[in-house]
């Protein structure tokens, strides 16, 4: 009993499971698996007895004769509405452009100027385009009060109130009345709102009429200097005429010099001549008296 168990077990290759006996398939990748299936497939339709066509990825059209050119879209902005011009009102006083002071000093002005802008927004409810500021500035005749006289113009106090002290000066400047001083900021406001309500003519005096005789007077007296100072052309023709003639002097003298030694020269000899003369005559004459 011993001996049986402990004699080893001999394992029979015949009574092995058969799992060990099969030999391992060869594993398939992606691609053989891929062809294996289309395979599978195509062997299910044969044996379906209806034969499954396939079909292409891509379904291509073949298009016979010209093709159809579509008409471009051209963009089309929407049309702009034409702004309306409204012509100033006619007020109670005159034109600020028939104001000859008013017109002259408002012309040196630029119409970009902030001044300008302010002055017609306070007037006309808009800054406006720069070619047409002065030409409603100009028609301006007066502040046109709609409905409650009191409102309207406490509603002008307000805006100009909200302008500087020095802005308010300018305009005062401008409509030609004097800057006094005396007197706030709100009483400046009155004085505009009052000429604002009826333009007028503030002062006698052409101011245009002024400043083309200071102008004159300036170019007579710019012409008057121009001629009393001598041009650098008339200074070289002068120094050159002077130096000529101090030349032409040196020379005169030269020559007068010259014909003086030539002169004395001339007489020397001369005199040597007769000198020798008389010496060889009183020679001959002592030998006569030997």
């Amino acid at each position: 009993m011993a001996e049986a168990e402990a004699a080893p077990m001999k394992i029979d290759s015949n009574s092995a499971p058969e799992e060990q006996q099969k030999p391992q398939e060869p594993t398939m990748g992606k691609k053989q698996k891929q062809e294996q299936a289309m395979q599978d497939a195509e062997e299910d339709g044969d044996g379906s007895g209806s034969p499954q066509t396939k079909k292409p990825l891509f379904e291509v059209t073949v298009v016979e004769g010209k093709r159809e050119r579509k008409k471009p879209e051209v963009f089309k902005p929407a049309a702009k509405q034409a702004a309306t011009k409204t012509a100033p009102k006619e007020g109670a006083g005159e034109k600020l452009g028939d104001i000859p002071n008013v017109r002259f000093k408002l012309s040196k002005i630029n119409a970009k100027d902030d001044s300008v802008k302010g002055l017609h927004r306070l007037l006309f409810g808009r800054d406006g385009t720069v070619h047409e500021r002065k030409r409603n500035l100009w028609a301006f005749s007066g502040l046109v009060y709609e409905g409650d006289e009191a409102a309207e113009r406490s509603k002008v106090v307000a805006k100009l109130g909200g302008w500087q002290v020095s802005a308010l000066g300018e305009l005062l400047d401008v409509f030609d009345m004097p800057r006094t001083s005396e007197g706030n900021k709100e009483h400046k406001i009155t004085r505009i709102v009052e000429f604002l309500e009826k333009p007028h003519k503030t002062s006698d005096k052409d101011l245009a009429a002024l400043e083309e005789k200071k102008k004159t007077a300036a170019a007579k007296k710019r012409s008057k200097a121009a001629a009393a100072t001598p041009k650098s052309g008339t200074k070289r023709a002068r120094g050159a005429g002077s130096a000529a003639k101090s030349s032409s002097a040196k020379k005169k003298a030269k020559g007068a010099g010259g014909k003086a030694r030539k002169a004395a020269a001339e007489g020397e000899s001369e005199g040597e001549e007769e000198s020798e003369e008389q010496h060889s005559e009183e020679e001959e004459q002592s030998e006569e008296e030997q």
